[in-house]
């Protein structure tokens, strides 16, 4: 009896020691990658966990089980080779007791030095058939127990969460969709005592719509972690209830920064949630739960970055797809270490769009930089120049100062347009963090840089600058060359009516741009105007469109013979109404009678002419002309005049008038 009640706290003392070890969770999330048509496994997901732990914790293991309430059930997870991964921070020092390593914490099993380890668990290819209830399909894992935190109380359970929903009713199988992913690595060592800015990073690789936002920690799904008085999860970080001087942490709902000013430390439990949108429909919710360590920094300021866009004054910039993007970082820290050597500044990089990491091999490649083709969401892909590359010896530093220079070659493929809905998402964020090697936290500067992207502008539609009535009865049409700098036209559309109202119909489709000139074929244009107007076709694929253009008309000519008072009356419509500004505004009229050739008659900047005619039963025929002296060809260095010709107007002039009669 006296053995099992020692075998009894043997084991209670066994389990208490299990529960205080793992109870060094400190974050993590879950994500989801489709398999791509063209693949093994095409059509199935796969299923992706971090997890980060304090160092002087329990390992997790190499498998996990993440559970969920969609068709597949739980999913086993198998540890990723090569994790875990030790993300303490690293400064000045190779050794001592104010240097952060996971080794040093496991020998140690202190809590929240800071000491962080990244575990990564992946699954086999999953089939989700089906479609997710409107409360989604839920993916989740947990355990006791939480980190120590100086914002929670006790240390309560985790439970990671992420959430799949429905899409139009669309089967998950085979499935169509990607989760939100995070590019930074989730870094949680921070040093106090000045205002701090950092960003997840996260990403959609089909660029559906992003929202930010502070999440609730849970302890279970249906139980949120409990925060202690003056913090809450959406206040999780130190504010001015803790310290006047401090400022409480926001979240950008845009691009997803989390802003604060801490002169308090500690180890707070913090959670940010990611909801992903297509086409206005939530399909995605991921949550990156993480404890941030914040450390005492004493004097030590961060590296300052100076705002390369826009003259030097924001982080941010609007550009049309076919632009260029590119702009040198500068980084500035004339600080010194306490051995009083200066302090040595190393430039980190993340962001979807950034390509694989190029290592330098003179003279082909001089310097270390990032792929253009290979690594990004979408070729051409962003680049830095010096690059920081995953190895050591391969970081890209300076001291006092330390430069990159940022290229990227927009497109419109980085333009994402879902058909079904005509939404386009169009912002990319690059974080690149610049930090200093002080210890035992090193002080960093987090630089947002957000490139937004429209689509290529459109060309307007042109004027038709002439329009003439050939013998016929065809019209030959001619406009001028819109400047195209970005390479933006599709084509010309060629509308035609015979009636200014109505419906027009597309005749033809030009694609060469430098084509300024059209023969409509079989108009009959004789006998009355007919009328026109062009469309011009440009922008980005997906998002190409037409102008709005203007109506112009073929010249009738119309001509009534006044037999009575032995007048000609002859009145014409013009090609648009007002005429355009590159016109000469004066008509020239020519007349033909039967016994002679065409003579020019007169000019006139009315659409009527009238002049004396005395013709015995004899026919008359009028056309005019006007000219237009701004026709830009291809060259366009010298414009070139055009003629707008008219039908031929015709009536038959008779004599009614006696003769006097003669006195014998």
């Amino acid at each position: 009896m006296k053995f099992l009640k020692t075998l009894v706290v043997l084991l209670v003392i066994i389990m208490s020691s299990y529960t205080v070890k793992a109870s060094h969770y400190m974050g993590g999330e879950i994500t989801w990658q489709c398999i791509p048509f063209g693949q093994t496994n095409a059509g199935k997901f796969i299923f992706t966990m971090k997890v980060y732990r304090e160092c002087g914790g329990i390992t997790f293991g190499g498998f996990q089980t993440l559970n969920s309430n969609s068709p597949a059930g739980n999913i086993p997870m198998s540890l990723k080779a090569g994790w875990p991964k030790d993300l303490s921070p690293t400064c000045y020092l190779t050794s001592g007791s104010d240097l952060i390593t996971c080794s040093g914490a496991e020998s140690t099993g202190a809590d929240n030095t800071g000491a962080v380890s990244e575990y990564i668990y992946v699954s086999a290819p999953v089939q989700l058939n089906g479609i997710p209830p409107a409360t989604g399909w839920n993916f989740n894992w947990g355990s006791c127990c939480r980190n120590p935190s100086d914002n929670v109380v006790g240390q309560p359970s985790w439970k990671l969460r992420a959430k799949m929903y429905p899409y139009n009713a669309q089967n998950t199988f085979p499935c169509f969709d990607n989760s939100p992913s995070f590019s930074e690595v989730a870094r949680s060592v921070i040093s106090a005592g000045y205002p701090f800015e950092y960003n997840h990073n996260a990403y959609d690789i089909e660029l559906d719509s992003l929202a930010f936002e502070w999440g609730q920690p849970l302890q279970s799904l249906t139980s949120p972690v409990p925060y202690k008085p003056g913090y809450s999860y959406t206040s999780p970080l130190p504010s001015p209830t803790q310290n006047s001087n401090n400022v409480a942490a926001t979240v950008d709902p845009l691009i997803g920064t989390i802003s604060f000013t801490s002169y308090t430390t500690g180890a707070f439990v913090t959670s940010v949630k990611v909801s992903a949108f297509k086409c206005g429909q939530l399909v995605a919710e991921i949550w990156r739960d993480i404890q941030v360590v914040l450390l005492a920094g004493g004097s030590n300021l961060p590296p300052v970055v100076n705002p390369p866009l826009n003259g030097g004054t924001t982080f941010s910039d609007i550009v049309y797809a076919g632009e260029v993007v590119s702009f040198a970082l500068n980084a500035q820290d004339i600080q010194f270490l306490p051995n009083g050597t200066p302090q040595t500044m190393e430039i980190e990089a993340t962001g979807a769009q950034f390509g694989s990491y190029v290592a330098a091999n003179p003279p082909s490649v001089p310097v270390a930089t990032f792929s253009e083709t290979v690594g990004c969401l979408q070729d051409p892909c962003a680049t830095l120049t010096p690059a920081p590359g995953p190895g050591a010896g391969e970081e890209v530093t300076g001291v006092f100062g330390v430069q990159t220079q940022f290229y990227w070659q927009t497109e419109c493929v980085h333009l994402a347009a879902n058909t079904g809905c005509g939404v386009t998402s169009n912002i990319y964020n690059f974080v690149i963090k610049v930090l200093d090697n002080y210890c035992p936290a090193p002080a960093m500067n987090y630089s947002v840089i957000t490139i937004t992207i429209l689509p290529k502008p459109h060309i307007p539609s042109p004027d038709i600058q002439c329009l003439s009535v050939l013998p016929n009865g065809d019209v030959s049409l001619e406009w001028s060359l819109e400047q195209d700098s970005m390479i933006t036209f599709n084509s010309y559309r060629v509308y035609y009516n015979d009636s200014i109202s109505g419906v027009y119909t597309e005749i033809d489709s030009i694609f060469d741009y430098n084509i300024l000139n059209y023969t409509h074929v079989g108009a009959n244009a004789l006998d009355s105007a007919r009328y026109y107007y062009i469309k011009t076709v440009s922008g980005c694929p997906g998002h190409s469109a037409a102008t709005e253009p203007d109506t112009f008309a073929t010249i009738n000519v119309e001509v009534t013979a006044d037999n009575v008072n032995m007048i000609s009356n002859v009145s014409w419509n013009p090609t648009c109404d007002p005429i355009l500004e590159t016109s000469t505004g004066w008509y020239q009229i020519y007349r033909k009678k039967t016994t002679t050739g065409w003579e020019f008659v007169d000019s006139t900047q009315n659409t009527f002419f009238s002049e004396p005619m005395k013709q015995c039963n004899d026919d008359v025929s009028y056309y005019v002309t006007i000219e237009d002296t701004m026709v830009v060809d291809t060259v366009g260095a010298t414009p070139h005049n055009c003629i707008s010709t008219s039908n031929i107007g015709k009536d038959l002039f008779t004599d009614f008038i006696d003769p006097a009669q003669p006195i014998i």
